[in-house]
């Protein structure tokens, strides 16, 4: 009865979304039509943008358009790009691999990274540990990750040229994912600190000190389920954007991933290629909360 709850909530705000997602597409300045004939220097004649609206069936009602939309996304159809006229599925789903590297490891290594600095940061607070997250944690909401992403291609490409970025994809995916690894471990390592010296504070670990128990061997023996449930709870929504929040770093290391291809198809108004895109980012980000909670379900021993 509970999923099947669920379903039906997912599912209303499922198409909800998506006929949001439509109708905000549509208020991008501009229209596909000009923006074709444009690109490709034809002339603007009354006669072309009659065609091409009737052609991209931009002619029909609104409710007529989401409704043959949305019919045959979900059937697969995810339709064509108005302006090189490929498949979009293919073209999304082709970019996601680039993207979901950079995105998904970036963040669990970021994670693991701030599991290890938010405990050394509680086994001695005020010590080189706990300065060095706070550091880290000032240094990644202070600079922009775009300045971070020009520095390092700078260091690395123009001071000490010991990597080619730009003619090596390899690379350039390496450096993103290591960026991305960053600013995860900079934002997470301060709430795991918290989260660990919450758990020093409990009374299990106060008795069990009390016995001879060394605090640090503690920590990490009772407290490693639960702060696993809080760096989990935290990092769902980093887990959200993996495929579609890269785009800073996609778009400064010309890596073409599916968030710089989001980029290009905005500046070109490709309505399909646009409301797909955030329709899928949507279905990922259902999956993605879906295995975080049967995750921290099965750390809470079944206890919801």
């Amino acid at each position: 009865m509970l999923f099947t709850k669920q379903l039906i909530k997912w599912l209303l705000g499922f198409f909800v979304l998506s006929f949001l997602f439509f109708i905000l597409v549509r208020t991008i300045p501009g229209d596909p039509v000009t923006q074709l004939l444009t690109t490709y220097q034809l002339p603007h004649t009354k006669e072309n943008i009659e065609f091409l609206t009737v052609s991209f069936g931009l002619d029909k009602p609104l409710w007529y358009q989401y409704g043959y939309w949305i019919i045959h996304f979900v059937q697969g159809d995810w339709g064509n790009s108005f302006i090189t006229g490929h498949d979009v599925r293919v073209e999304i789903i082709r970019r996601v691999p680039l993207s979901l590297t950079i995105g998904l490891g970036g963040v669990l290594l970021g994670g693991f990274f701030a599991f290890i600095l938010g405990y050394a940061a509680a086994c001695k607070p005020k010590g080189f540990w706990d300065r060095a997250s706070r550091a880290l944690s000032l240094f990644v909401q202070s600079v922009p990750s775009f300045m971070t992403a020009v520095f390092v291609i700078y260091l690395l490409s123009v001071y000490f040229q010991v990597i080619k970025v730009y003619s090596n994809i390899t690379a350039a995916t390496i450096l993103a994912l290591l960026l991305v690894a960053l600013g995860t471990a900079g934002e997470l390592c301060r709430v795991m600190r918290s989260h660990f010296l919450e758990i020093a504070h409990t009374p299990y670990i106060y008795f069990s000190r009390c016995r001879g128990f060394k605090r640090n061997t503690l920590l990490l023996r009772d407290g490693l389920r639960p702060a696993l449930i809080a760096l989990i709870s935290t990092m769902v929504g980093r887990f959200s954007w993996v495929i579609g929040g890269t785009a800073v770093v996609e778009f400064v290391f010309a890596i073409p991933g599916v968030s710089l291809f989001l980029v290009q198809s905005i500046a070109a108004k490709d309505y399909n290629i646009i409301q797909s895109y955030l329709l899928f980012i949507l279905l990922w980000m259902g999956i993605v909360h879906a295995i975080c909670a049967l995750l921290t379900y099965l750390l809470r021993g079944g206890v919801r």
